[in-house]
């Protein structure tokens, strides 16, 4: 009797425990992985603007990268949505290469591109975009063909835009790659009233200087050598 009192005791404490502290998240939506332009201007809080959930907002939890934005490296950020007691991760990893086209603001798991409504993006645009994180290849001969393309007609309208193209080259390459285009307004930050610039050390404006002075010599020494050659010989006439 006593064993099987024991046993419905621990039954019950197995089926009364509340829910884990932390599950792993499956309820907030957007890119595992973002790539963005060392030199272009993305805060935390555009990054977390490309995440939802129906639970609730989303957070971060830990960041690392804010402060490194600028410098090439793959950097880790958690964010989380919490429903009561229980607390949902997600991990990202922020990619900071090298350049993107200046429009892009980012891109998401290798493919998705994130932009405004300030203009229409080139094609050219999208694939060296592409090119940059991975997502495809190009050489000299690669031709692109359009299959699909919502977003060309409502660049201008914040909203997600399916983008679907061929890619074949002079080696046989022929693949079809499907991407999204997140457009958002303008942007968390707005168009800025001053950007700051370096200003220029000594050296740099002794070199300056010193350039400006080798180019206007040069032009002067050219003028005075073509003139040289080219002016009227005067021979003297003996009376």
């Amino acid at each position: 009797m006593k064993k099987i009192t024991v046993l419905l005791l621990i039954l019950s404490a197995v089926f009364c425990l509340g829910p884990l502290k932390t599950k792993a998240s499956t309820v907030i939506e957007g890119p595992e992985v973002i790539h963005k332009a060392k030199n272009q201007v993305l805060t935390i809080a555009d990054i977390i603007s490309f995440y939802s959930s129906d639970i609730g907002d989303v957070s971060v939890s830990f960041d690392k990268f804010t402060g490194n934005g600028n410098r090439i490296g793959v950097y880790e950020v958690q964010l989380y949505v919490a429903e009561g007691e229980t607390v949902y991760p997600k991990d990202i990893e922020v990619n900071v290469v090298e350049s993107l086209p200046a429009q892009i603001k980012a891109v998401g798991n290798y493919k998705d591109i994130y932009t405004n409504t300030t203009a229409e993006l080139s094609q050219n645009s999208i694939l060296v975009a592409l090119e940059s994180t991975g997502y495809i290849q190009i050489i000299e001969t690669t031709q692109m063909y359009i299959l699909n393309n919502t977003y060309k007609a409502n660049f201008g309208t914040p909203g997600t835009y399916d983008y679907v193209f061929r890619l074949v080259d002079s080696t046989g390459y022929d693949n079809t790659f499907s991407i999204k285009i997140y457009v958002s307004d303008t942007g968390t930050l707005p168009t800025p009233d001053f950007v700051y610039e370096k200003p220029a050390s000594k050296i740099s404006s002794f070199l300056n200087i010193l350039k400006n002075i080798l180019i206007w010599g040069g032009i002067i020494f050219v003028i005075i050598t073509i003139y040289k050659f080219t002016k009227p010989k005067v021979k003297a006439v003996l009376k």
